[in-house]
């Protein structure tokens, strides 16, 4: 009990700047605006409402985070979003889809190491989802 007032009162003996805190932690502050605006917008939109988790299937989980990655998609044509914004809705949405690593992976390795020809075949397809480089990792699961 002793410990427990001697930790409120120097609590309450401390001047922290809560904000300052926030954007170190963050970066900055336009990278905890940027993060802010992006947990608002999915937090808003009821296809991420994670309030029945617990009570899905591994199936169900896996096919719930795929509606959420599509939705992320979405969001990206309609915010314009870029990829780096992509990639942090991807990981708030913190369900266990695969998706993570064609995001992080996979798409980047194809813009940056594919030969011009295969671009020109694949990059939409990739970009659009009609290629997901998590087949492999699929057919593990």
């Amino acid at each position: 009990m002793v410990m427990a007032l001697d930790m409120r009162r120097a609590r309450s003996q401390m001047d922290v700047d809560v904000a300052i805190v926030r954007d170190f932690l963050y970066g900055n502050r336009e990278k905890w605006e940027e993060h802010s605006e992006l947990v608002k917008i999915m937090c808003e939109d009821p296809t991420f409402d994670k309030s029945q988790r617990l009570y899905m299937s591994r199936s169900g989980r896996y096919n719930n985070g795929l509606r959420m990655m599509n939705r992320i998609h979405e969001l990206q044509d309609e915010y314009g979003w870029s990829s780096h914004q992509m990639t942090k809705a991807a990981s708030l949405m913190d369900e266990p889809t695969g998706f993570h690593l064609h995001l992080v992976a996979f798409e980047p390795v194809m813009r940056s190491q594919a030969s011009p020809k295969l671009l020109a075949r694949y990059e939409a397809l990739v970009r659009n989802r009609g290629i997901l480089g998590l087949s492999l990792l699929m057919a593990q699961t």
